[in-house]
């Protein structure tokens, strides 16, 4: 009986060289741009006690979504679905020692149960970034930037992406204008949030569910429908962002909301223009999660987004790279037993120097070891025959050029440098 196939759990991934090739690709060029901005990396536990997020994510994150476990003392611990709430708690403990405003950047596993689609899985690499101490309106625009930087980085343009901004104490100013309690805020904001997800008439229900009246009701999608007054409120941001050179990036869009419970004004979502319906990115400002873990009030602005969603807007627009998996641009082959002392040494000198080297491992043919360095894509092999070991030289093989030359190690080592 064939031993039975056991497969990964629903929305986690296997990762093979290729598709870790693509992820490094995806890490490499955030980091990239966290260190043009000058933001630092730190990192937090991946389990984390489910009471860290209480009153600090979303009802639906801690309800609908968590991956929640018990350790041997019967605590409630959850695998992280953001790192946002670790990171405040983390500045909380230290806030006397940081030099404030801090830049901090994260990219590590998140765990959040979704159903996976398209930019979905339950198992994801989340990139976040965070400035926190400043309330200045420079600390909003620099994570507009480095949000815009890092599609187009990706090779995202204005024909592919825009990043819509919007702000919930402008948004609660406006409920307050037409009457709302204090009490109908997120639930209405939460409403809002689903706008663009479901039609008129569903969308006037979950507003009549908020206790609305049929005035604050049609007040409310005139806003949504007409904002020309309404954006506004955002010139000074939009003059900055003219001065970044992203103006063209940027849209006001009131019916962006954001669903994490912490946001307190400014909130913003990438979302692209072709394919993928989900947002690319999103975050916004945070006032009082710092001091909800006892520290003085700090404010905080953030975004995050993640390796499944960035990969569907690459695939979207027809940018994916083309990614050697191959780390090594030289294979050592062995002729036989006799000789296989002198390959090891060799392959030893050329990493000595510097060079990625694998060393075949089989007693194959010549032919054979040949054909795997072209299936590998390896472009540079190093022979090692009877008559070179005699002659004290190798034969050097450029696999793409389909050439090859005799030469002492030493030579072959400047050659592959220089290719």
């Amino acid at each position: 009986m064939a031993p039975k196939s056991i497969q990964p759990l629903k929305g986690f991934l296997d990762k093979y060289p290729q598709e870790m090739a693509f992820l490094n690709y995806l890490i490499d060029t955030v980091k990239s741009v966290a260190a043009l901005y000058g933001f630092e990396q730190y990192d937090g536990p991946v389990i984390e006690p489910l009471e860290l997020y209480v009153g600090k994510t979303s009802k639906e994150i801690l309800e609908e979504q968590a991956f929640t476990l018990k350790d041997r003392n019967d605590q409630a611990l959850m695998l992280r679905p953001e790192i946002t709430p670790s990171l405040a708690r983390m500045v909380a403990a230290k806030a006397q020692e940081l030099t404030f405003p801090i830049r901090y950047f994260n990219y590590g596993l998140r765990y959040r149960y979704e159903a996976p689609q398209k930019g979905r899985n339950r198992e994801f690499y989340q990139y976040d970034f965070d400035i926190i101490g400043s309330d200045s309106l420079l600390a909003d625009i620099e994570l507009l930037s480095v949000a815009v930087e890092i599609l187009k980085e990706l090779g995202g343009t204005q024909d592919t992406f825009v990043v819509y901004i919007n702000s919930r104490s402008e948004m609660n100013a406006f409920f307050a204008s037409i009457g709302l309690r204090e009490d109908q805020y997120r639930p209405v904001l939460q409403a809002i949030d689903k706008r663009d997800k479901v039609d008129d008439e569903v969308f006037i229900n979950l507003l009549v569910k908020c206790g609305l009246t049929t005035d604050q009701t049609r007040e409310i999608t005139q806003l949504l429908a007409e904002p020309d007054d309404y954006k506004k409120n955002f010139e000074p941001i939009m003059q900055l962002a003219q001065a970044y050179g992203i103006q063209d990036y940027i849209q006001v869009n009131p019916m962006i909301t954001r669903g994490l419970d912490y946001y307190t004004g400014f909130v913003f979502e990438a979302k692209s223009k072709i394919g993928l319906t989900r947002s690319l990115l999103g975050g916004g400002r945070y006032d009082n999660l710092v001091a909800s873990f006892g520290a003085r009030p700090l404010s905080g602005v953030g975004f995050a987004t993640s390796d499944t969603v960035l990969e569907e807007f690459v695939k979207d627009i027809n940018k994916v790279p083309d990614l050697q998996t191959t780390q090594a641009p030289v294979l050592v082959t062995v002729f036989d037993q006799s000789l296989q002392k002198l390959s090891i040494e060799t392959a030893a000198l050329l990493r000595r120097a510097g060079i990625k080297t694998e060393l075949y491992m089989n007693m194959d043919t010549l032919q054979k070891q040949l054909k795997y360095a072209d299936k590998k894509n390896i472009p540079w092999v190093l022979i090692i025959g009877p008559e070179e070991a005699k002659n004290q030289n190798v034969v050097l093989k450029n696999m793409p050029a389909s050439s090859q030359q005799i030469c002492i190690l030493e030579d072959a080592v400047g050659i592959i440098k220089n290719s």
